[in-house]
């Protein structure tokens, strides 16, 4: 199962914080999540620890976070 953690705005758009989903084959990032497309400027992704994006393919014990952007000072 690829576990899923999503936060701020990401959470919003798929519509869970948490999530497992059985995936056999490698398949990108944004054809598993269910809700509304993400788009990439908007959000950082890690896959296993290491910086990814919605494209980069996951399958089997994955561990995705996806958060959106912050800046300020």
């Amino acid at each position: 199962m690829v576990s899923f953690k999503i936060l701020g705005s990401a959470s919003e758009a798929v519509g869970e914080t948490e999530l497992e989903i059985e995936v056999n084959e490698n398949k990108p990032i944004r054809e598993i999540l269910p809700g509304e497309p993400l788009k990439d400027e908007l959000y950082i992704v890690l896959v296993n620890g290491e910086s990814a994006d919605l494209d980069t393919p996951v399958s089997g014990e994955a561990k995705v976070v996806i958060l959106p952007w912050t800046s300020g000072g």
